[in-house]
């Protein structure tokens, strides 16, 4: 198991935790195997123990041919695209051939290292030891671009801070994550590919999302920001109430602190980026700090006094309602509500519309009951942006915006499932396009593009909404 693969799988506190870890602790239950984890080796020591070897099984990894000749692999559990990741200071690559004779990072011993030596030679490879440090090179802009999987590649950009790089195309090929045995391992093999294909799809489904979901809490950095402000502030409070009752001569002394220690929370709540704010039981807004007129545009006193509802857009409301509406219920019932975050579209002065991304705590008196609420607004509208390119040319065609073959995959296993619960048939109709060839080699493929583009928005206009074209 690779010890730094994270989210698929990782070694932290001596303890391996993620994807691919959850997924055989499943099949343990299913078969009765308990399987002993080699600890603490590099994925470069696993393979060479594979091909000595010297272990039974991989838990998450891709059939190549070279892997092949001495491993067997099960069927896949993970399927996820491989993209290309830059610093966007060249336009949109799009593609692999784009990148002959440029500087490509990849991961030692990773399969698309094998690929790319074998299918682009023209490529200009700089080998890491680690995702992190194939990101890294192409972030400082040591090399131009790194290849490699989608889910490793966002979850690792998002927990290392590396604001420079940007999605830049999408490559012909998958990270098919799954088991692989030795070989004359055969026995296990079987094994495996009925455990693989026993698990519900919905489990596995919930799996997956947990793991590679783009966030799961908040900002370490923030927590520890707000921990070191809030502590500072409480000890400043401490200090002045001993003070105050043990020395009533020293006032003029407390009074200079409390000055500073004033001085000191307008500079961390009125300086930083991000928006905090504070509003009733009501939903009035009590205060909001001066971040919000570079964020929105408004001033604090056109917004102070308003209700909190006059941020968002008609959808964020409602789906702020609902988030309140569950809180409450679970609220009635006894539990302890942990802080809420939720992403809400925000309206701004210029008409505009931003994602923010809200964290809010309630404000308790010394009775429990709540008195108002406080929380900080950091936009993600960027972020957002991006994950919604990731997703489009995941599943989309990025020539004519059609949904893509992963996306056909889909729409036919839901459709052919919806066939044999009804027992009504559906059409699927290919269609060729005349002579496209030779237009291609007549006029050059940038007409022959126009005419796929054509093509496909004449289809679009001629279907029905239950319809697809793909």
């Amino acid at each position: 198991m690779d010890r730094d693969y994270a989210p698929y799988e990782w070694l932290e506190n001596d303890e391996y935790k993620g994807l691919a870890v959850d997924y055989m602790k499943r099949i343990e239950k299913i078969v009765g195997i308990e399987f002993q984890i080699v600890k603490n080796k590099s994925w470069n020591e696993i393979i060479n123990m594979a091909k000595n070897g010297e272990l039974d099984m991989i838990t998450s990894i891709v059939q190549t041919p070279e892997r092949s000749k001495y491993l067997d692999f099960t069927e896949f559990y993970r399927k996820s695209p491989v993209i290309i990741i830059d610093r966007g200071e060249n336009g949109f690559i799009g593609g692999l051939k784009y990148l002959n004779n440029k500087k490509v990072s990849v991961e030692k011993n990773y399969f698309m290292e094998e690929i790319l030596r074998k299918n682009y030679p023209s490529i200009k490879l700089q080998v890491v030891d680690s995702t992190k440090k194939a990101l890294e090179l192409a972030n400082s802009g040591e090399v131009d671009a790194y290849v490699g999987d989608l889910g490793l590649a966002d979850y690792l950009i998002k927990k290392n801070n590396l604001s420079n790089l940007r999605f830049s195309g999408q490559t012909e090929y998958f990270s098919t994550q799954g088991f692989a045995v030795t070989k004359d391992n055969t026995e296990l093999l079987s094994i495996l590919n009925k455990a693989v294909k026993s698990l519900p799809e919905d489990e596995t489904e919930n799996m997956f999302n947990y793991w590679l979901s783009v966030e799961r809490g908040i900002d370490v950095k923030t927590i520890v920001f707000y921990i070191i402000g809030i502590s500072f502030i409480l000890i400043i409070i401490i200090y002045w109430v001993y003070r105050l009752r043990s020395e009533i001569t020293q006032r003029k002394i407390i009074e200079d602190k409390l000055k500073q220690s004033e001085s000191l929370y307008r500079q961390l709540t009125e300086d930083v980026n991000d928006v905090i704010w504070k509003v009733n039981t009501n939903f009035i807004i009590t205060y909001i700090s001066p971040a919000d007129e570079r964020f929105r545009g408004f001033k604090a006193s056109e917004v102070i006094g308003k209700s909190v509802f006059e941020l968002f857009t008609d959808e964020s409301i409602t789906l702020l309602n609902e988030k309140l509406k569950q809180r409450l219920e679970l609220s009635q019932k006894g539990n302890k509500l942990p802080p809420l975050t939720i992403e809400l579209q925000h309206k701004c002065k210029d008409g505009s519309i931003i994602w923010g991304e809200i964290l809010s705590k309630q404000e308790l008196d010394a009775n429990g009951n709540i008195i108002g609420y406080h929380g900080i607004t950091r936009e993600s509208t960027k972020r957002r942006e991006l994950q919604e390119k990731i997703e489009q040319l995941a599943y989309c065609d990025t020539l004519t915006k059609l949904p893509n073959r992963r996306s056909l995959d889909d729409k036919m296993s839901f459709i052919m499932s919806k066939s044999e619960r009804s027992q009504k048939y559906c059409a699927l109709v290919f269609i060729d396009l005349d002579n496209f060839k030779p237009l291609n080699d007549t006029y050059g493929h940038n007409v022959g593009d126009l005419l796929l583009i054509e093509v496909a928005n004449r289809l679009k206009n001629s279907i029905r909404k239950l319809d697809a074209v793909a």
